[in-house]
């Protein structure tokens, strides 16, 4: 089975968020709702441009799976395709994943 997943290059990226904003739009994500993030740590200043981007990694055996405690579960793999996703409406924002 084919895994999909998110490949950034770190020589290339900048920081500039333009991979948030465009899974925001294409998924339909509200203000709040992230799939992928970049994450400043500290002064978003030159020439010290330090940022981390933090991507779901389309796990085999996804951890945040097994750890959501909604019933139904938030976050589903469908069987199929192998994708990992997240049902938004069922999320409560309890972290348990991210943990």
């Amino acid at each position: 089975m084919t895994r999909l997943g998110l490949s950034i290059d770190l020589e290339r990226c900048t920081g500039c968020k333009s991979c948030e904003a465009a899974c925001k739009q294409v998924n339909g994500l509200g203000p709040h709702e992230y799939r992928n993030k970049v994450l400043w740590l500290g002064a978003a200043e030159a020439p010290a441009l330090d940022f981390l981007t933090v991507t779901c990694q389309q796990c085999a055996r996804p951890a945040c799976l097994r750890a959501c405690p909604v019933v139904p579960k938030a976050i589903t793999k469908d069987p199929e395709s192998g994708v990992v996703t997240v049902t938004e409406s069922r999320c409560t924002g309890c972290g348990e994943c991210v943990l």
